[in-house]
């Protein structure tokens, strides 16, 4: 999931059906958000955030992204992980 923030009201859209829009807003410099909703936090959703800005930065040239993930079971040693390489965490 991508959360572009911006100065207008909450609009979700369907990138297939708004590229354009995507586009125009990823060129107006706003705050750039990934977000990986899993139910457990591990490696696996850790390196799917890190690839996923990554290929984000490099497809769309843009050059600071905040990383989330939302998530229900944790694990101390991840999180720590995490907190260490600014990827935000969210439990639910």
């Amino acid at each position: 999931m991508v959360r572009i923030h911006n100065d207008h009201n909450r609009v979700r859209l369907k990138y297939s059906h708004e590229k354009e829009l995507f586009a125009k807003l990823l060129n107006e410099n706003y705050e750039i958000e990934i977000i990986e909703i899993k139910t457990n936090l591990n490696r696996l959703v850790i390196g799917q955030i890190i690839v996923g800005e990554y290929m984000f930065k490099k497809k769309y040239k843009v050059n600071k992204i905040i990383k989330t993930i939302l998530y229900h079971n944790g694990d101390d040693a991840l999180e720590t992980f995490c907190k260490e390489t600014e990827i935000n965490l969210v439990k639910y």
